[in-house]
């Protein structure tokens, strides 16, 4: 048996191991199979896993579905050639730690060549477990188009696998920046667009694993936003050119490794507080609980919504003499009339909330701006898409109370 990437995998290892001091592989879970995965079809081709084993996120291992993978890929008679396999170690300058490696046995009978198998699969995950940041911060734009490459030099189909929280603190996709998280998908594929980062997926299968799971000292994500980080992903990958995307709610938990280089914390939204009685607007900005799906009045958080608005909806009932208005506020983006009406149908959303928790519906009044109002801020850029920062802060409703 050819025994090339064995050897390469535990050159690999050994040196991890002297740069990290330590760490073990974890218990690798029971394989699937892939034609019983969900979503996109197996397909034939160059498998890419591009990995983060960098700070603020779990320690990197592979999720089942992989095992699955890994186990088709080698799954080839003996003396045939498996299809290439790469890692990418994904930090804040993704590399190329395995490229291009192949499986191959020679063995002579069942039981040899289902051992080779084994092992080389083995070697596979280890040397995933044990990928580890050299670099600080986090691209992952820069590791998907690593993978991409990887993959379309063998072809022009495979799988590129992303196992990463997904939280990219490099520009131009750096979630540190307010408003990003909360960004609506749409305009961030625009802006990237626009700034020709997009990798070339085009033609690959890609498969996204643990997006949203996070390791201390990055705070966890409410799960509104492992959601919305989740569909801004698919929306990323899918403009991309890939021929199917999926983004798997297998849960990567667990410590991120020691000694790693630094990676920016992203800022995760504080709840509104709401203070009824001073008469002070409140702005429940569109990365609160009353935040909206992209381009509807449809709340992303129905609960997370009425858990904030109890206390407004009891402090109605409470006095007829109490009032509230809500002001809906939009993104420039289409016609005048077009924003008017979206923010308009987003106050009355959050309006229906408050009756639906007991408040009464004469006390409270609707009103849309769109994206005239005070505080707004300048939200289209010179090429032309809207700046998903400032573009997420203009969408809000705005709380106003009146009455003691």
């Amino acid at each position: 048996m050819s025994r090339t990437l064995p050897r390469l995998l535990s050159l690999l290892v050994a040196m991890v191991l002297l740069a990290a001091c330590g760490g073990g592989a974890a218990e690798p879970p029971a394989a699937t199979d892939p034609a019983a995965m969900p979503g996109c079809p197996p397909t034939s081709g160059a498998l890419a896993l591009a990995v983060g084993g960098h700070a603020n996120g779990p320690a990197p291992a592979l999720p089942p579905d992989v095992e699955g993978m890994l186990a088709a890929a080698v799954a080839v008679p003996a003396g045939q050639p498996g299809p290439p396999i790469s890692l990418i170690e994904i930090d804040g300058r993704p590399m190329a730690v395995v490229s291009g490696q192949v499986f191959r046995s020679d063995a002579g009978n069942d039981d040899a060549l289902a051992a080779d198998r084994a092992q080389f699969s083995a070697d596979v995950a280890d040397a995933v477990a044990r990928t580890t940041a050299t670099t600080a911060e986090v691209d992952d734009l820069a590791g998907l188009d690593m993978a991409a490459r990887a993959v379309h030099a063998t072809g022009p189909t495979g799988t590129v696998v992303l196992i990463d929280p997904g939280l990219s603190t490099v520009a131009p996709l750096d979630f540190r920046r307010p408003g990003l998280l909360a960004a609506d998908p749409a305009d961030v594929v625009a802006f990237l667009h626009a700034h020709h980062a997009l990798p070339d997926l085009h033609g690959l299968v890609v498969r996204g694993y643990g997006i949203g799971d996070t390791a201390p000292p990055q705070p966890p994500l409410p799960l509104a936003q492992q959601a919305q980080l989740r569909a801004l992903w698919s929306a990323v990958l899918t403009a991309s050119g890939a021929a199917c995307v999926t983004i798997s709610s297998w849960p990567h938990n667990g410590a991120a490794g020691s000694g790693l280089p630094p990676v920016g914390l992203v800022p995760l939204p504080s709840p509104p507080v709401i203070d009824l009685g001073s008469g002070v607007p409140t702005v429940l900005a569109d990365d609160s609980a009353v935040g909206f799906l992209p381009g509807r009045d449809v709340l992303r958080d129905p609960q997370g919504a009425a858990d904030l608005l109890t206390p407004v909806a009891t402090w109605l009932a409470g006095d007829p003499a109490r009032t509230v208005t809500l002001t809906g506020t939009t993104a420039r983006w289409g016609d005048d009339a077009g924003q008017l009406d979206l923010s308009l149908r987003r106050a009355r959303a959050v309006a229906s909330v408050l009756v639906s928790l007991g408040a009464p519906a004469d006390r409270i009044h609707t009103t849309g701006l769109g994206s005239h109002f005070p505080g707004y801020r300048p939200d289209n850029g010179p090429a032309g898409p809207l700046l998903p920062e400032p573009a997420a802060h203009n969408r809000s409703v705005i709380l106003t109370p009146s009455g003691s």
